[in-house]
């Protein structure tokens, strides 16, 4: 086997918590785990502070690859800016085989690098969903031109541009041409996963969980909206954003007993209310292959979700979990019921999600069409 010195460039990972960061994660460590040679390039981090009985503080050191962090501004754009400055330096002391960008984008690097990016959304179909209300929305807009100018060099520059839905590509189609796309799905590791107890097991509660960032986009307010109608019905909500302090006093203001919103948590933590939940509630405005959902499939959880962006292409109506049109509340509130009272529907579902995610979304599958696409 050829060993290839590969570099993955992103100012998203680990500890911090995104679908992306995990997706980098997975990826490295399975390369590493085939004996290629793997460097992380990204962003300083502040330590996570919650340190559980399994585990450890944050250490950059428990990889089976390298994770050099650049020291940048926290402020977005500038950020961006001053990581791709300094990335574009580390690179020319070095000779990799394989440079990999992922969005959320940065600069291409100068010279003559030969690399590779995946587009884990598209710009144009973000802002189309973008509901302008909000602060980040409006910064959203305002930083469109010079977000879609990093867009439009690294599918320009790009040898080959990774797309991971065949939304994402048909978006991207529309924007650049004919540009050489390829489609690649993300991929877990079902081995980390692990359950939270012993025993193998987890009794279940009576809840309906979402996992993720609190932006607009995301459905929370549509969340809330459910929980005010279904109130014998517990809604733990688990995440952060920028959008977090406001929809905590959503749900205060509209005094919400049945709903949790826990802020950041521990992996561990996580792993035990995917585990613990009757329901997977991801009602999103748009997201092309979203890991919380194949999280969920995984898990074995029965999943409600929109059929907007790549979703559909995880999810077949009725048969891996239900999809509803996104913003339907009355849709999602029957469903819901239905889900609760109706137990070998949620065994159905859940058990075709796990089949469905073990058979085409695993890590080994997706490091095989990347492995792929590197050697050409």
């Amino acid at each position: 086997m050829e060993t290839l010195k590969i570099c993955n460039l992103s100012l998203t990972f680990p500890p911090v918590l995104s679908g992306i960061s995990v997706v980098i994660e997975s990826v490295c460590s399975e390369l590493a785990d085939r004996g290629h040679e793997v460097e992380v390039l990204t962003g300083t981090i502040k330590k996570t502070r919650f340190v559980t009985k399994i585990e450890k503080m944050y250490n950059d050191n428990q990889y089976n690859f390298v994770v050099k962090r650049f020291n940048c501004t926290s402020l977005p754009i500038l950020a961006q800016l001053e990581f791709s400055k300094k990335v574009g330096k580390y690179l020319v002391t070095k000779d990799f085989d394989v440079i990999h960008l992922h969005s959320p984008l940065i600069l291409p690097p100068k010279g003559d690098h030969r690399f590779i990016v995946t587009m884990h959304n598209s710009l144009k179909a973000e802002l189309s969903v973008s509901n302008m209300k909000n602060w980040y929305s409006l910064f959203t807009l305002f930083a469109y031109p010079l977000l879609l100018h990093f867009e439009r060099r690294n599918v320009l520059e790009a040898k080959k541009v990774i797309c991971v839905s065949r939304a994402t590509e048909k978006s991207l189609r529309t924007t650049y041409g004919e540009k050489s796309f390829e489609v690649v799905y993300n991929g877990l590791n079902p081995s980390t996963l692990v359950a939270v107890n012993s025993d193998n097991k987890t009794k279940k509660k009576d809840y309906v969980l979402y996992t993720g960032l609190f932006i607009t986009r995301k459905g929370i307010r549509d969340i809330l909206k459910i929980a005010k109608i279904l109130k014998n019905i517990n809604f733990v909500l688990v995440g952060t954003g920028p959008l977090f302090k406001k929809y905590k006093s959503m749900k205060d203001r509209l005094g919400l007993e049945n709903v949790l919103m826990t802020g950041k948590i521990s992996r561990y933590e996580l792993l035990k209310r995917y585990n613990e939940a009757k329901i997977f509630l991801f009602p999103t405005y748009f997201d092309d292959c979203p890991m919380s959902i194949l999280e969920a499939m995984f898990l074995e959880l029965p999943i409600l979700s929109t059929n907007v962006g790549g979703i559909p292409e995880l999810i077949t109506h009725e048969v891996e979990g239900i999809l509803v049109p996104p913003g339907d509340v009355d849709a999602m509130v029957k469903w819901i019921q239905r889900l609760m009272e109706d137990e070998s529907l949620r065994a159905r579902l859940a058990k075709a999600a796990k089949e469905k995610a073990n058979k085409e979304f695993t890590i080994k599958k997706t490091v095989d069409r990347l492995l792929e696409l590197y050697k050409e």
